[in-house]
């Protein structure tokens, strides 16, 4: 029923803190000298009920201690199977405590220590499962585990952890967290979405915070509901567009561009005597919207003038280009113009432009051709150092100005940069390594040289 060890002196101090540990506080939480920790405690902790002092398994653990710390001089020492348990608990304790020094738990004896107990354990439990019959082990091996989570729980963890929170499983913590970011994900987006993008939101969202990427820690986020919705809002307006957002978490200028193209698609329904007007602020009559398909909105967009308080001297494009050409040509722009190190922050700052400058300032230009447009609305490049946040600022500038020439409307012009930027990082990554290199080439000599 025992196995026979051979220990050295390493092995033997990494194991002996920690049964003096566990003895003690057993010998002390009997005596009436420590106060149990569950006892004033201030939250609810679920725990196992079945948990208990075992007094049969104290004197293993007793046993075990006596007979290490009385080593015989041939480093040889027997041990059942609940003693050797016992001694890779107690290594488990020293090491997670610190019970000993590095020096000690750092050797490479006690590295392979854990392996070789558990080695000898299997060895006893045979031996002790020949002796005691399956039943009968199993019934003891019960035994020790419900005495191993009672000294967890009453002496190993404690006081100050259980008065601050409660003893979940992280399993719990993280179902938690999951479905509150889940749910403050629903009360952002429109009804409707369907789950699995809300899901997969909620899942990057999540991820997001863990790896440290926003100044934040989850728990600190899940605490300031509102807070943590204006961050959601912003966090799938990047990724999926504003039209799966409620109107209220959409930026106020985009909102009004929203409007303001409902009223004009109105409009033209009313002029046709299809339909009755939809009032753009939102009254109990339904909007337009639902009552067009994509393409009869897409030609009714083109066919409407678009006329700017500032552009006199402006010739006007007609009809606007469309959001899918604008995209086109946001990605040869990128490719040809931007070092793919700078594409997120590039387009990060045309958005923030476009929303927060509306209405936009249109540059004059002498030309129709949108290619023309493009080169015409270059600005003067005079930044003798230029760093990345200068190199920044120029090209999204540039972009600005081209894009609302072509496009005025700050909703399509936000939808093409998103596109454009994600289409121009799939092209980019179709180059091949010539052509790549022949294209960074060009950039570095035009804007670092």
């Amino acid at each position: 029923m025992t196995s026979r060890l051979t220990l050295n002196s390493s092995e033997v101090s990494a194991i002996l803190p920690g049964l003096e540990t566990m003895l003690n506080g057993i010998a002390t939480l009997r005596m009436g000298g420590q106060v149990d920790p569950f006892e004033f405690c201030r939250v609810n902790i679920h725990v196992d009920p079945n948990i208990r002092f075992d007094k049969e398994m104290s004197d293993h653990l007793l046993a075990c201690r006596n007979k290490l710390k009385w080593l015989n001089p041939s480093r040889k020492v027997r041990l059942n199977s609940f003693e050797i348990a016992a001694a890779a608990l107690a290594l488990r304790v020293v090491r997670k405590l610190g019970l000993a020094a590095a020096e000690v738990i750092n050797t490479e004896a006690v590295n392979a220590l854990a392996r070789k107990l558990e080695l000898h354990r299997k060895r006893a439990k045979r031996s002790a499962i020949q002796r005691l019959g399956t039943d009968g082990y199993r019934a003891a091996a019960t035994r020790w585990r419900l005495f191993a989570k009672w000294i967890r729980l009453k002496i190993l963890i404690p006081p100050s952890r259980l008065d601050l929170e409660p003893l979940r499983s992280i399993s719990m913590l993280k179902k938690e967290q999951r479905e509150t970011m889940r749910q403050l994900v629903r009360d952002v987006v429109v009804d409707g979405t369907p789950e699995a993008d809300i899901r997969r939101w909620a899942d990057l969202a999540r991820w997001e915070i863990w790896r440290g990427r926003h100044p934040t820690r989850l728990r600190e986020f899940l605490s300031d509901h509102q807070a943590a919705r204006a961050f959601l809002a912003n966090f799938i307006m990047r990724r999926a567009g504003m039209e799966v957002l409620r109107l209220e978490f959409i930026p106020r200028v985009l909102r009004m561009s929203l409007r303001f193209r409902d009223f004009k698609r109105s409009l033209l329904r009313w002029t046709d005597d299809t339909a009755p007007l939809a009032t753009p602020c939102g009254s109990s009559t339904p909007s337009v919207i639902t009552l067009l398909d994509e393409t009869t909105l897409a030609a009714t967009e083109a066919a409407l003038p678009i006329h700017e308080p500032n552009s006199e001297n402006q010739p006007e494009l007609q009809p606007a280009l469309g959001k899918e050409e604008l995209v086109q040509f946001l990605k040869t722009w990128f490719v040809n113009e931007v070092d793919p190190g700078y594409y997120q922050d590039v387009a990060d700052e045309i958005r923030f432009q476009v929303w927060n400058f509306y209405p936009n300032q249109l540059i004059p230009v002498q030309s129709t051709s949108p290619d023309n447009v493009i080169e015409q609305s270059r600005p003067v490049y005079d930044i003798p150092y230029a760093g990345s946040s200068e190199i920044t600022a120029y090209l999204a500038g540039w972009a600005r100005n081209w894009l609302v020439a072509l496009n005025p409307d700050p909703l399509i012009v936000y939808d093409a940069v998103r596109l454009g930027l994600s289409a121009a990082q799939t092209l980019v990554k179709s180059l091949s390594p010539l052509t790549y290199q022949s294209k960074m080439s060009e950039i570095h000599r035009r804007y670092f040289q």
